[in-house]
């Protein structure tokens, strides 16, 4: 089973080796019942995971790429197209470019689904730890 989750991991992610990449982006968001079913109703192929609370974890993944977001540029930063949690640099792209990307993204789900996102990459700035 190992070597069969790495397969598919190889098939899917950029290898960094390769393309510079920042791994899995976002963390999948937690929504109430109502929300669900309000979205659901709307997108009945959202992907969505009941917790032991009945909150819904809904795939961040299925997320952006519903948003429209998969293979979009945001200057030299990419969501790339075979993973969409996770953002490449395209060649030049600086620390501030990606949390740019990583703001756009977040918005652009919010504006589509009224849901807000938490970056899994910690970010850091002249003076230590900031939020995105």
């Amino acid at each position: 089973i190992y070597d069969i989750v790495c397969q598919v991991r190889q098939q899917k992610l950029p290898d960094p080796a390769v393309l510079g990449n920042v791994g899995s982006c976002f963390k999948n968001p937690v929504i109430d019942t109502d929300t669900y079913q309000h979205l659901a109703a709307r997108y009945p192929d959202m992907v969505a995971y009941e917790l032991p609370d009945g909150k819904l974890k809904i795939a961040a993944a299925w997320l952006i790429d519903q948003a429209g977001l998969k293979g979009q540029t945001f200057g030299e930063v990419m969501v790339h197209e075979g993973q969409p949690l996770v953002l490449v640099n395209l060649g030049r792209a600086k620390g501030a470019d990606v949390v740019q990307a990583l703001k756009a993204v977040r918005a652009k789900v919010h504006q589509v689904f009224g849901i807000v996102m938490e970056p899994e990459p910690r970010t850091y700035g002249a003076y230590g730890e900031r939020g995105i």
